[in-house]
């Protein structure tokens, strides 16, 4: 009897068990992954709370709409939509900041990044949708050109992008404008080469610039800008005079144009090569066709005498 009354108290003792188990599970789940997330979520709210702090006094309280414990909870829906660069962003900025982020629409968050790292500059490149558009679109580089020469920067970063960025960051802002005044009065464009040009700019900053301003005539002609394109250190340096190039530089333009194929010429190879490439894969296929002809003739003599 022992031995049939004995599989009721094992099923009970097991039950027993498992609701023992489930129960610990639960509260290991409650302990290491509710309680940690409320925690983080009463951490930003005290950070929120200290932000809202440092920034009614740094700015004032008539700055502060709501008090702060108004503004407490703006930071901390801030923080929770564009993560915690907008603690430091708010530090900066102060108040405007929710203005600028809102108006930012869809790039809030880089907008949000951008504040915090260089605060008060950068509200001039947040503040219209267009220049943060560029921001987004080219990155950091684009942003601190604009930032270092204002909106002189800006018609040349739209139209060449990161090489044009990099060449205003890599100058000072002296030579920034002039650079963006060779741009506006349409030499570069007349130059032609833009790129590379702006390229050597990035390279070798000022000294590269104050050559260009100086010698903006001269490179307007093709065979020089050519010349100087193909090596511009010798003419930097000094070594070297642009001045002559008309004079002396027939050589050199051949030069660097040889080592710059024309396009349609590029264009003619790969058009000859194309077509070779067709005739031979043409010509393959009709042999194929006429061994297979070959091949299946016999076969159909040896069926007809059958």
């Amino acid at each position: 009897m022992a031995s049939a009354g004995s599989p009721p108290f094992a099923s009970a003792s097991d039950e027993k068990v498992r609701v023992m188990r489930t129960s610990f599970t639960l509260a290991l789940f409650l302990t290491f992954v509710l309680a940690p997330a409320k925690g983080s979520a009463q951490g930003k709210a005290a950070l929120a709370r200290e932000t809202a702090e440092f920034v009614s006094k740094k700015f004032g309280k008539e700055a502060v709409e709501g008090g702060v414990e108004g503004l407490s909870h703006k930071i901390e829906k801030l923080v929770l939509k564009n993560g915690d660069d907008a603690l430091v962003a708010v530090r900066k900025v102060g108040p405007r900041t929710f203005h600028l982020v809102e108006g930012a629409g869809e790039h809030g968050p880089a907008a949000v990044k951008l504040l915090a790292r260089h605060g008060d500059a950068a509200v001039w490149v947040v503040s219209k949708r267009e220049r943060l558009t560029l921001f987004v679109k080219h990155g950091d580089s684009a942003a601190e050109a604009m930032i270092k020469h204002g909106e002189i920067a800006e018609p040349l970063i739209r139209s060449a992008g990161p090489p044009a960025a990099g060449a205003f960051n890599a100058v000072s802002t002296r030579n920034g404008r002039r650079l963006a005044i060779v741009s506006d009065q349409g030499n570069l464009t007349a130059m032609g080469h833009i790129l590379r040009l702006l390229a050597v700019i990035e390279k070798h900053g000022d000294r590269a610039m104050e050559f260009i301003w100086s010698f903006k005539a001269i490179l307007a002609k093709t065979e020089a800008m050519l010349v100087f394109l193909a090596n511009p250190e010798p003419y930097l340096d000094g070594t070297v005079d642009i001045t002559q190039v008309g004079d002396r530089g027939d050589s050199d333009v051949g030069t660097a144009a040889s080592a710059q194929p024309p396009e349609t010429e590029g264009e003619l190879v790969r058009f000859v090569a194309c077509g070779i490439g067709i005739l031979v894969l043409c010509g393959g296929i009709g042999l194929w066709a006429r061994r297979r002809a070959r091949k299946a003739k016999p076969d159909r003599s040896a069926g007809e005498k059958a």
